[in-house]
C-alpha cells in the first residue's frame, strides 16, 4: 500500500464532528423516513504535487455507493460516509473510482444494473479538460488526470434513489455544509476552486465570499478569494450538461486565466 494510499485520511478525521452533528440533526427529523447517501470528499494522489491543485464542486452526489436510513445509529451512517473501497486504497488514489466499474460497487443499485462510463457524464468531461488546460507543464494521461483533483459536493447529504435533496434537506444541512466548506478549503489549500454548481447553494458559497449573480452566463463568478492559507481562485459555473462542452471548458478556463 502505497504512501498516498488515503490522501484525504485526515482531512476526514477533521471534519468527522461536523458531519456527527448532521447525521444527529437528520436523525431527529420525523417522519422523514427516505434513505440516504452520503459524500466526504475524495483527494487524489497527486493533488498535493499538482501545477494546478484544483479543487472541485458539484451541487450534491447524485447516487452512490453508500445508504442508510435516516434513523439509523449514527455512528454507522458516518462509517459509511467516510469509508474508502479497498480497490482505491490498492489503487493509491481516492479519486481512482472514476476509472473503476460503478458496478464494483457493493451496495449500489444503479452500480448493480449499469457500469459507470465517465466519459458519458458532461460534469466530469468538463472537469477533465478544464484541468488539462490549468495543467500547463504536464501532459495527462488517461489514468492521471483523477489523481491531480480533489472533489467534493456543496451539499452532503443525498437521498438514494439519485437525485439532489429537495428543500428540506437541503435547509437543514446549510450550517454544517458551511463548516465543513471551509475546513475543505483550509486543509485542503487548492489554486484553483471551480464550483459547478450554478445558483445553487449561495447560501453556503456566501459563506466564503461569493456572490449571488442572476445571469445566463456559463462562468456567473470569478474573483480571488483570500483564505487563512492565502489566495485562491474562484470560478462558479453553470452545470455543462445543456452547453457545447468546447465553449463551456474555454470560458471556465478564460475566466481562471483572467485572474493570473
Amino acid at each position: 500500500m502505497g504512501v498516498n494510499t488515503l490522501a484525504g485520511e485526515s482531512l476526514r478525521q477533521e471534519v468527522g464532528q461536523f458531519y456527527r452533528d448532521l447525521l444527529n440533526k437528520i436523525s431527529a427529523l420525523k417522519p422523514y423516513d427516505k434513505k440516504l447517501t452520503g459524500f466526504s470528499a475524495l483527494v487524489g494522489s497527486q493533488y498535493k504535487n499538482s501545477d494546478s491543485r484544483l479543487l472541485v464542486y458539484g451541487r450534491a452526489v447524485d447516487g452512490w455507493r453508500n445508504c442508510w436510513q435516516p434513523h439509523s445509529p449514527v455512528e454507522e451512517s458516518l462509517t459509511k460516509i467516510l469509508k474508502i473501497p479497498e480497490a482505491d486504497k490498492l489503487a493509491d488514489c481516492e479519486m481512482n473510482w472514476i476509472l473503476r466499474n460503478r458496478k464494483n460497487w457493493a451496495g449500489s443499485k444503479v452500480g448493480s444494473k449499469v457500469g459507470y462510463n465517465y466519459k458519458s457524464s458532461s460534469f466530469w468531461c468538463g472537469t477533465r479538460d478544464v484541468l488539462k488546460a490549468l495543467e500547463e507543464k504536464s501532459i495527462l494521461t488517461e489514468s492521471e488526470w483523477p489523481s491531480r483533483l480533489a472533489w467534493s459536493n456543496v451539499y452532503k447529504i443525498s437521498p438514494s434513489e439519485r437525485g439532489n435533496p429537495q428543500e428540506g434537506l437541503r435547509s437543514i444541512q446549510i450550517p454544517h455544509c458551511i463548516q465543513i466548506l471551509q475546513a475543505e478549503i483550509q486543509h485542503l489549500e487548492p489554486n484553483n476552486i471551480l464550483f459547478i454548481t450554478g445558483g445553487w447553494g449561495i447560501k453556503i458559497l456566501e459563506s466564503i465570499g461569493v456572490k449571488q449573480q442572476t445571469t445566463d452566463k456559463i462562468v456567473q463568478f470569478a474573483e480571488i478569494v483570500k483564505f487563512k492559507y492565502g489566495n485562491a481562485k474562484v470560478v462558479v459555473a453553470v452545470r455543462p450538461e445543456r452547453q457545447k462542452r468546447t465553449i463551456w471548458v474555454t470560458q471556465v478556463v478564460s475566466a481562471f486565466k483572467s485572474l493570473n
